[in-house]
């Protein structure tokens, strides 16, 4: 599993940080508010298990609850993503359940905000350089 900074924004109270994170060949860009003294890096990596679980939470919206850890989400996984529903009740007025298969949502990810002002000092260098470029013919 890898995870990489992708943005960083700070806030009054903590700071927002973009990244992706890649588990198992998939890549997610997605975004979390953290501690506003943390170090973005440090706490991407300490918590990149924490973060695929959200990841995950997202994809299989009708999982089950107690999946707290990727372990149990990648074994709930491997097991075909199944979770009892109610089916009626037995003869005995007992609940009976059916086991049904949780289908996956599309992970819709976050990006972090354009840097308009990085954009425009761009274009500025490149106006520049075109001007000095005419100038001097």
């Amino acid at each position: 599993m890898k995870i990489k900074r992708t943005g960083l924004r700070q806030n009054d109270n903590d700071q927002t940080i973009w990244f992706d994170l890649t588990h198992n060949g998939e890549t997610y860009s997605w975004h979390g508010d953290f501690d506003k003294n943390a170090d973005p890096d440090e706490v991407l990596d300490q918590q990149k298990e924490k973060l695929m679980c959200g990841v995950y939470r997202k994809i299989y919206r009708d999982a089950p609850n107690d999946l707290i850890s990727l372990d149990k989400w990648e074994d709930w996984i491997a097991d075909g993503c199944k979770v009892e529903i109610p089916d009626g009740v037995d003869e005995d007025d007992n609940p009976k359940f059916k086991l049904t298969q949780v289908t996956p949502s599309e992970f819709k990810g976050t990006h972090p905000p354009e840097d308009k002002v990085a954009k425009m000092e761009e274009r500025i260098k490149m106006l520049e350089a075109e001007i000095k470029n005419k100038v001097n013919k």
